[in-house]
């Protein structure tokens, strides 16, 4: 019974972070159709592509084509509406107790979310190398 009981209350002070899968889905947009899309170096698609990234991490997107700069983004965290109840609610009586179960659900991924999840890469002709290859030909 003792078991169950530091189970369940373990369980109300973890709060909602604890339960929020540590993934989030981010979708991206290059104005080039045909652009490489990379998500943390993974190959995601071609132009435009979604995945799923850790919601704790930042994300490096990079979008390349030949006779195009590379576009470059850097999308960070925040902490979530999860992480902030989370806090109030260890706030209220026990919190004593509570100050292990309240750091624990900040640490975890569902208290963290990725500051843009739409992301649109805007890439710029090279004419440099758009030159230098027509004059080759």
């Amino acid at each position: 019974m003792k078991k169950i009981l530091v189970f369940l209350l373990t369980s109300v002070l973890m709060g909602c972070a604890a339960l929020t899968p540590s993934r989030q889905m981010l979708s991206v947009t290059s104005n080039v159709p045909d652009a490489v899309i990379l998500v943390n170096g993974e190959n995601i698609g071609f132009g435009s592509g979604k995945t799923e990234v850790k919601r704790n991490s930042t994300v490096n997107i990079m979008a390349i084509k030949d006779g195009y700069y590379p576009a470059i983004r850097t999308i960070g965290k925040h902490n979530n509406i999860g992480a902030i109840l989370d806090a109030a609610v260890c706030g209220f009586g026990l919190i004593i107790f509570a100050i292990p179960w309240c750091v624990s659900a900040f640490a975890a991924p569902g208290a963290w979310s990725l500051d843009d999840t739409d992301v649109s890469v805007f890439m710029i002709p090279n004419t440099q190398t758009a030159t230098a290859t027509n004059i080759s030909k």
